[in-house]
């Protein structure tokens, strides 16, 4: 199972949908959540870039303006995936789905966000409104896992960035660790590259030699009941976008090859007459 979260830059026109498609789909993702789609809120249009995809019906959109936001879920046709309650929110910023799959045992959540990018106050704002929301949305859910991505434009560490984006008196981070804290939420790709610095976004060079501002706002967290399932995590280049996809794998737990065990003998037991008889 591969799930990828990748800033768009908007898709209104037809071969920038399609590229991006076949781009997804060149990469193996299951399920893409997708930022800057710049989608309306036109049922007639949802369904038609939702068939471009494939099957409409497992394809959501949460639409702003045709010039700004939009999030959108799309989950391949050939996958298992079954939605069981979805909501988008937040003003084409926030979607949350609870879903049923083959690699967790139970239900899933699965959240795609595209925070503001403005100002740190707007992103405290921003957040401290879709904890309520999420709150609001999982209700008494018992949940398997959870899976948040999407662009946070939000560096988390130092080495999550080049240039001044993200300055350490940012509050807005301070704001997303305490999410992460409370809900046992995990960087899944620090996880498995703890101390490797790369970047999901880069800024264009407008300036000769100038230094260019580089960042890693594109971000997959899981909760720590899905790290046994966690496989791989990756960041890819996108010609189209000025940030690269983010592919997090997950495997079945219940088809992990376990190769030969050993047995060591306690040679004490040998002492032990009852045993010897």
């Amino acid at each position: 199972m591969n799930i990828g979260s990748l800033n768009v830059r908007g898709m209104r026109k037809k071969v920038d949908r399609l590229k991006a498609y076949q781009y997804l789909k060149r990469h193996n993702i299951d399920i893409a959540c997708l930022q800057e789609t710049h989608s309306v809120s036109d049922e007639s249009e949802n369904i038609k870039w939702g068939k471009e995809w494939g099957d409409h019906k497992k394809c959501y959109f949460n639409s702003h303006t045709s010039n700004s936001r939009g999030t959108a879920i799309l989950i391949r046709e050939t996958s298992n995936i079954n939605v069981l309650k979805y909501r988008g929110c937040l003003e084409g910023r926030a979607q949350f789905v609870i879903a049923e799959d083959s690699f967790v045992k139970g239900k899933l959540l699965l959240i795609n966000i595209y925070a503001p990018s403005d100002n740190s106050q707007s992103r405290i704002d921003f957040l401290q409104n879709f904890e309520a929301e999420m709150s609001n949305f999982i209700g008494n859910e018992n949940l398997e896992g959870s899976v948040i991505l999407g662009d946070f434009n939000i560096a988390l560490e130092e080495k999550d960035r080049h240039g001044n984006r993200n300055p350490a008196g940012d509050e807005s981070r301070n704001r997303l660790k305490a999410i992460l804290s409370k809900y046992n939420l995990i960087d899944s790709w620090r996880k498995l590259n703890p101390e490797i610095r790369r970047y999901s976004w880069r800024a264009p060079n407008k300036r000769q030699n100038s230094t260019q501002k580089a960042a890693r706002l594109d971000m997959c967290f899981i909760s720590e009941s899905l790290i046994g399932n966690l496989s791989a995590s990756k960041l890819i280049a996108c010609e189209d976008s000025d940030h690269s996809l983010v592919r997090t794998s997950f495997k079945n737990i219940d088809n992990i090859e376990r190769g030969k065990g050993f047995y060591k003998l306690n040679n004490s037991l040998l002492e032990d007459k009852r045993i010897l008889q």
